[in-house]
């Protein structure tokens, strides 16, 4: 299965934009490291024109990777790969992503209740296992 949301046609807000949840629980003792975050993406016309990942390590402060996606309704694989000075968590902490969806090319809104943005298949590297992984999706501030 898939998770789907509205994405509404704005630039990226943090306090805003619709944005999936993803949480990884390392194995005690261990840390858990982000270097690329690979999810198919399906966008309607109203869908994202831009994914950009945060994460809790620097508590959502700086954007670690951000990649183009298409709105023309065709699943795609994309890589984000991560940059900066915040990509190890601490021993034995979890690590949550908040993977956004914002800029929108195409002209109209979503319906309310209505996706125009989808995501599957999402893999982290390198691969952090085992490990405890959770999801959730924020719309405007509220989860849903």
């Amino acid at each position: 299965s898939n998770f789907g949301a509205a994405a509404f046609k704005e630039a990226l807000s943090t306090a805003t934009s619709t944005y999936f949840s993803v949480t990884v629980t390392p194995v005690a003792g261990n840390k858990v490291t982000l270097n690329s975050l690979n999810l198919g993406s399906r966008g309607t016309s109203t869908g994202p024109g831009k994914i950009t990942v945060y994460s809790s390590i620097d508590n959502y402060t700086t954007a670690i990777g951000t990649v183009n996606v298409s709105n023309n309704s065709t699943w795609t694989l994309n890589t984000i790969t991560f940059s900066g000075a915040n990509l190890v968590g601490a021993e034995s902490a979890p690590v949550t992503l908040r993977i956004y969806g914002s800029d929108s090319p195409g002209a109209g809104t979503p319906s309310l209740g209505t996706a125009n943005w989808r995501i599957d298949d999402i893999s982290l590297t390198p691969p952090i296992l085992p490990l405890s992984v959770s999801f959730s999706k924020i719309i405007g501030g509220q989860v849903l």
